[in-house]
């Protein structure tokens, strides 16, 4: 496995890595955007279940969190997945958000 395989792998891991190998600028174009992908989930998963945990402790059902926590385990797969098979890192939707938000980044 090549080193930006390697990284991009742990970046999704990570979270700290993610942000360690995005901001370096050494890092190819590839990495970057999978770990602009990795903190966009995992912001996106902290954001989602304090809002589903909300929900829960109204409703009293607390099988909402435990979606929230299965797509965000689903979304961290399909990128390991991409990462080491080496193919195009954008994920439907999440790539579009990252590339809104970490565009400089990424490009840089």
């Amino acid at each position: 496995m090549n080193n930006d395989k390697t990284k991009s792998i742990v970046g999704y891991i990570v979270f700290i890595c993610a942000l360690i190998f995005l901001f370096q600028k050494e890092n190819s174009r590839d990495v970057k955007f999978h770990c602009a992908q990795s903190i966009v989930i995992f912001i996106g998963y902290i954001i989602i279940s304090l809002i589903l945990g909300v929900v829960s402790a109204i409703t009293g059902i607390g099988l909402f969190s435990s979606l929230a926590y299965v797509a965000y385990i689903i979304f961290i797969i399909l990128g390991i997945v991409r990462a080491y098979n080496g193919e195009n890192p954008e994920l439907p939707g999440i790539g579009n958000i990252a590339k809104s938000i970490f565009g400089k980044q990424i490009e840089g």
